[in-house]
């Protein structure tokens, strides 16, 4: 199949899992997605791998989706960190017409990370938390850097590293989420 036949297929799938997606069929559209991912040219020129990280970005709305249905299992998670992170690397450097999908990617990605941290247990490993805190931080305040709308709505980036157990009541960290803003405390 020619490359040209191959995004003509992929642009169809990809319209087949809006569609499914739009359908509350989460499972089914990331079948469809991953499917198109798998017959994705290997070596699509620059223009196309805009398509490429659309479609991981969509499977990863699709997972953050599955977890909000079922928080019980953080694989969900874990493939949206997954798919945001591949699908950021496609983008370097970031064309222009990319960055609103670049924020949104951003976004997901952070709040898959404070999800991770939100449910993890007082077994797990200090460090881990840490990092998934500091690297949802870093991808806030990259989101914040390359997209100027949500940095006047989004003003509420706080890490507080002494009073965080007294406000938590003891957890060590919280997490306060809303669409454009998150805060969140580390001790």
């Amino acid at each position: 199949m020619t490359s040209n036949v191959q995004l003509t297929k992929v642009e169809a799938l990809k319209a087949e899992g809006n569609i499914s997606f739009q359908g509350g069929r989460i499972q089914e559209a990331i079948e469809i997605y991953t499917n198109a991912l798998n017959i994705f040219p290997d070596h699509a020129e620059p223009p196309a791998t805009i398509l490429k990280s659309t479609l991981l970005s969509n499977r990863s709305m699709c997972h953050l989706k599955l977890y909000d249905k079922d928080s019980s299992t953080n694989t969900s998670l874990n493939c949206t960190i997954h798919d945001c992170t591949a699908a950021l690397s496609l983008l370097q450097p970031c064309p222009t017409n990319a960055q609103p999908l670049q924020s949104k990617l951003l976004y997901r990605r952070a709040k898959a990370r404070i999800s991770l941290v939100s449910d993890s247990i007082p077994t797990d490993e200090e460090s881990q938390v840490a990092q998934q805190l500091l690297d949802a931080e870093k991808d806030l305040r990259l989101l914040l850097s390359v997209d100027p709308a949500k940095k006047q709505r989004c003003t509420d980036i706080i890490f507080v590293s002494e009073s965080a157990e007294e406000e938590t009541g003891g957890l060590g960290y919280g997490v306060f989420f809303s669409p454009y803003c998150a805060s969140i405390y580390v001790s």
